[in-house]
């Protein structure tokens, strides 16, 4: 290799790596370029005086990068899985919710049947359902939750065309079968609940 052939190259070594250069320089007798560019060259697979030596080294270059593109797709892998099984229980969850909300609006029919049906029965005489049914779709059967789910048969009785009497959704009629519906609203009983019209 002559002067022409090289050209100055700036690079942070490490310390040790240095002194080792200069011991392989010294004890071969060789300049610290040519043990370098000797390294180099059998490490990258170039041709030198020892071709089955700069083989060997390309075969071993090629196996690590194999083995990291290897671990990079194992790693990838892992990942797609994880998110093909989360995405499996978000659709399962979803599955069960689309399940619950059926289940909830024929709570709703079941309560709405029982109102049409019956010419003497108000909001108040399904008050276990009502509780169930707040139970089930929010948690707790609260005079809040118990509200929504009366606003849910409000708007179930529209979407459904049932034909519910006003009066039927006021709370304080009846509080017994003993006594006619259409006598207590008219005795100053109201017609509504929650100031839905």
């Amino acid at each position: 290799m002559t002067d022409v052939d090289r050209q100055a190259l700036n690079l942070d070594v490490p310390t040790a790596l240095i002194a080792e250069l200069d011991r392989e320089a010294e004890s071969r007798g060789m300049y610290k370029y040519e043990v370098l560019s000797e390294a180099l060259r059998v490490f990258l697979g170039m041709d030198t005086t020892d071709d089955r030596a700069g083989l060997g080294q390309a075969i071993k270059r090629h196996d690590r990068e194999i083995r990291r593109l290897r671990a990079e797709r194992d790693d990838l892998d892992s990942r797609i899985q994880e998110l093909e099984d989360r995405r499996d229980s978000l659709e399962a969850d979803l599955g069960d919710l689309d399940h619950q909300l059926d289940d909830y609006d024929d709570v709703l029919d079941d309560l709405l049947d029982q109102l049409a049906k019956n010419d003497f029965r108000a909001i108040a005489l399904t008050k276990n359902g009502l509780e169930d049914a707040a139970r089930s779709k929010y948690g707790r059967p609260t005079e809040s939750n118990i509200q929504k789910v009366i606003d849910d048969m409000r708007d179930r009785a529209a979407a459904t065309d049932r034909d519910i009497a006003p009066w039927k959704w006021d709370p304080s009629l009846p509080k017994s079968g003993n006594r006619n519906p259409v006598t207590a609203a008219a005795d100053g009983g109201t017609t509504d609940v929650g100031g839905r019209p």
